[in-house]
């Protein structure tokens, strides 16, 4: 059950239901005339300007001609940002709510166990190897 509800990709389906007349970019994003850049007070986007991202762990949006910048992670609430997104783009305001309902139901089930949150991909796990200082050189504390 627990896999089923970490592996459900419900706003990549939602969002990939609307996409129409996508170009790929370089960085594997489907690139889309950005819906939010009228609202944001720039120029209506006709150049694929806005990149959406499908990670193992989600989504991420990011215009790159009105700034615009979202993202969804599995167990985390929809962002206001999100579901205006959503709905910009054809998604119906009750299906964008029964979504934000359904990640509030998935992020309740995820935080209580700790083998979901095992489970969940993990697109960034940073690990620096320790490295000492060269000499001469201060801590960040020492210089604050």
């Amino acid at each position: 059950m627990l896999s089923k509800v970490v592996h459900d990709d419900f706003v990549w389906t939602a969002i990939a239901g609307m996409l129409t007349g996508t170009k790929r970019g370089s960085n594997g994003a489907q690139m889309i005339n950005c819906p939010m850049c009228v609202l944001r007070g720039e120029t209506p986007d006709r150049r694929f300007r806005c990149g959406v991202t499908r990670r193992p762990d989600g989504v991420i949006i990011h215009c790159y001609n009105c700034g615009f910048a979202t993202n969804f992670k599995m167990g985390e609430a929809l962002t206001m940002n999100m579901r205006k997104f959503l709905e910009r783009i054809g998604v119906p305001s009750r299906d964008v709510q029964r979504m934000c309902h359904k990640a509030l139901q998935y992020r309740r089930m995820i935080s209580s166990s700790p083998e979901a949150q095992a489970i969940i991909p993990t697109t960034h796990k940073v690990s620096f190897p320790h490295v000492p200082l060269p000499d001469g050189a201060f801590k960040l504390t020492e210089w604050a």
